[in-house]
């Protein structure tokens, strides 16, 4: 992993019932040329929140051994309504690309 991929690194996430609207997340900051671990959790209003203050997200996935950068996370507005998505799709409902999904 070299330079700075996003603010936070988004690596599970937790739906409500239904997997269309994000519960919360769990969060590494990659500092000082690696991962913070343990994950942090932010729910879903933290993270809408720290998107409108300008931090950037991007999701992380763990292959061959290591982290590797997945998709850039964005807030996108479908009918009045804010979505977290990995794509800028004008689907309503949170997307996050697939990465490891966790009861949260």
């Amino acid at each position: 992993m070299s330079g700075k991929w996003a603010d936070y690194l988004i690596a599970k996430v937790a739906f409500e019932p239904g997997g269309k609207r994000i519960k919360e997340v769990e969060i590494a900051i990659y500092k000082a040329s690696k991962l913070s671990l343990p994950y942090k959790i932010f729910p879903r209003e933290k993270l809408v929140a720290e998107l409108k203050d300008g931090m950037e997200f991007c999701t992380i996935l763990h292959k061959d051994g290591r982290w590797q950068k997945d998709a850039d996370v964005k807030l996108v507005v479908v009918d009045g309504k804010e979505y977290v998505r990995a794509d800028q799709n004008k689907t309503e409902c949170d997307y996050l690309n697939g990465i490891p999904e966790y009861n949260g």
